[in-house]
């Protein structure tokens, strides 16, 4: 059975024309987020980092990381 051990919060934040005249983008990610957290007071923890971003948001994304091997029989 696979097992959460890890969650991390990215955001990628549009930051103007680029020279070449393409978007510019920065990605930025908050590590060792507590895996147990629920998908709705992540968000809530999103919108407050993201209002208080002078970029605008272009996506959130949370990124779990599971261990997907067995345990080890006694």
């Amino acid at each position: 059975m696979a097992q959460l051990t890890k969650t991390d919060l990215s955001f990628e934040f549009y930051l103007g024309p680029g020279e070449d005249g393409s978007g510019e983008y920065k990605r930025k990610t908050f590590r060792n987020i507590n895996p147990e957290i629920s998908d709705d007071d992540l968000q809530e923890i999103a919108d407050g980092i993201a209002a208080l971003q002078p970029h605008v948001v272009q996506s959130v994304q949370r990124n779990n990381e599971y261990n997907m091997q067995a345990p080890a029989p006694l």
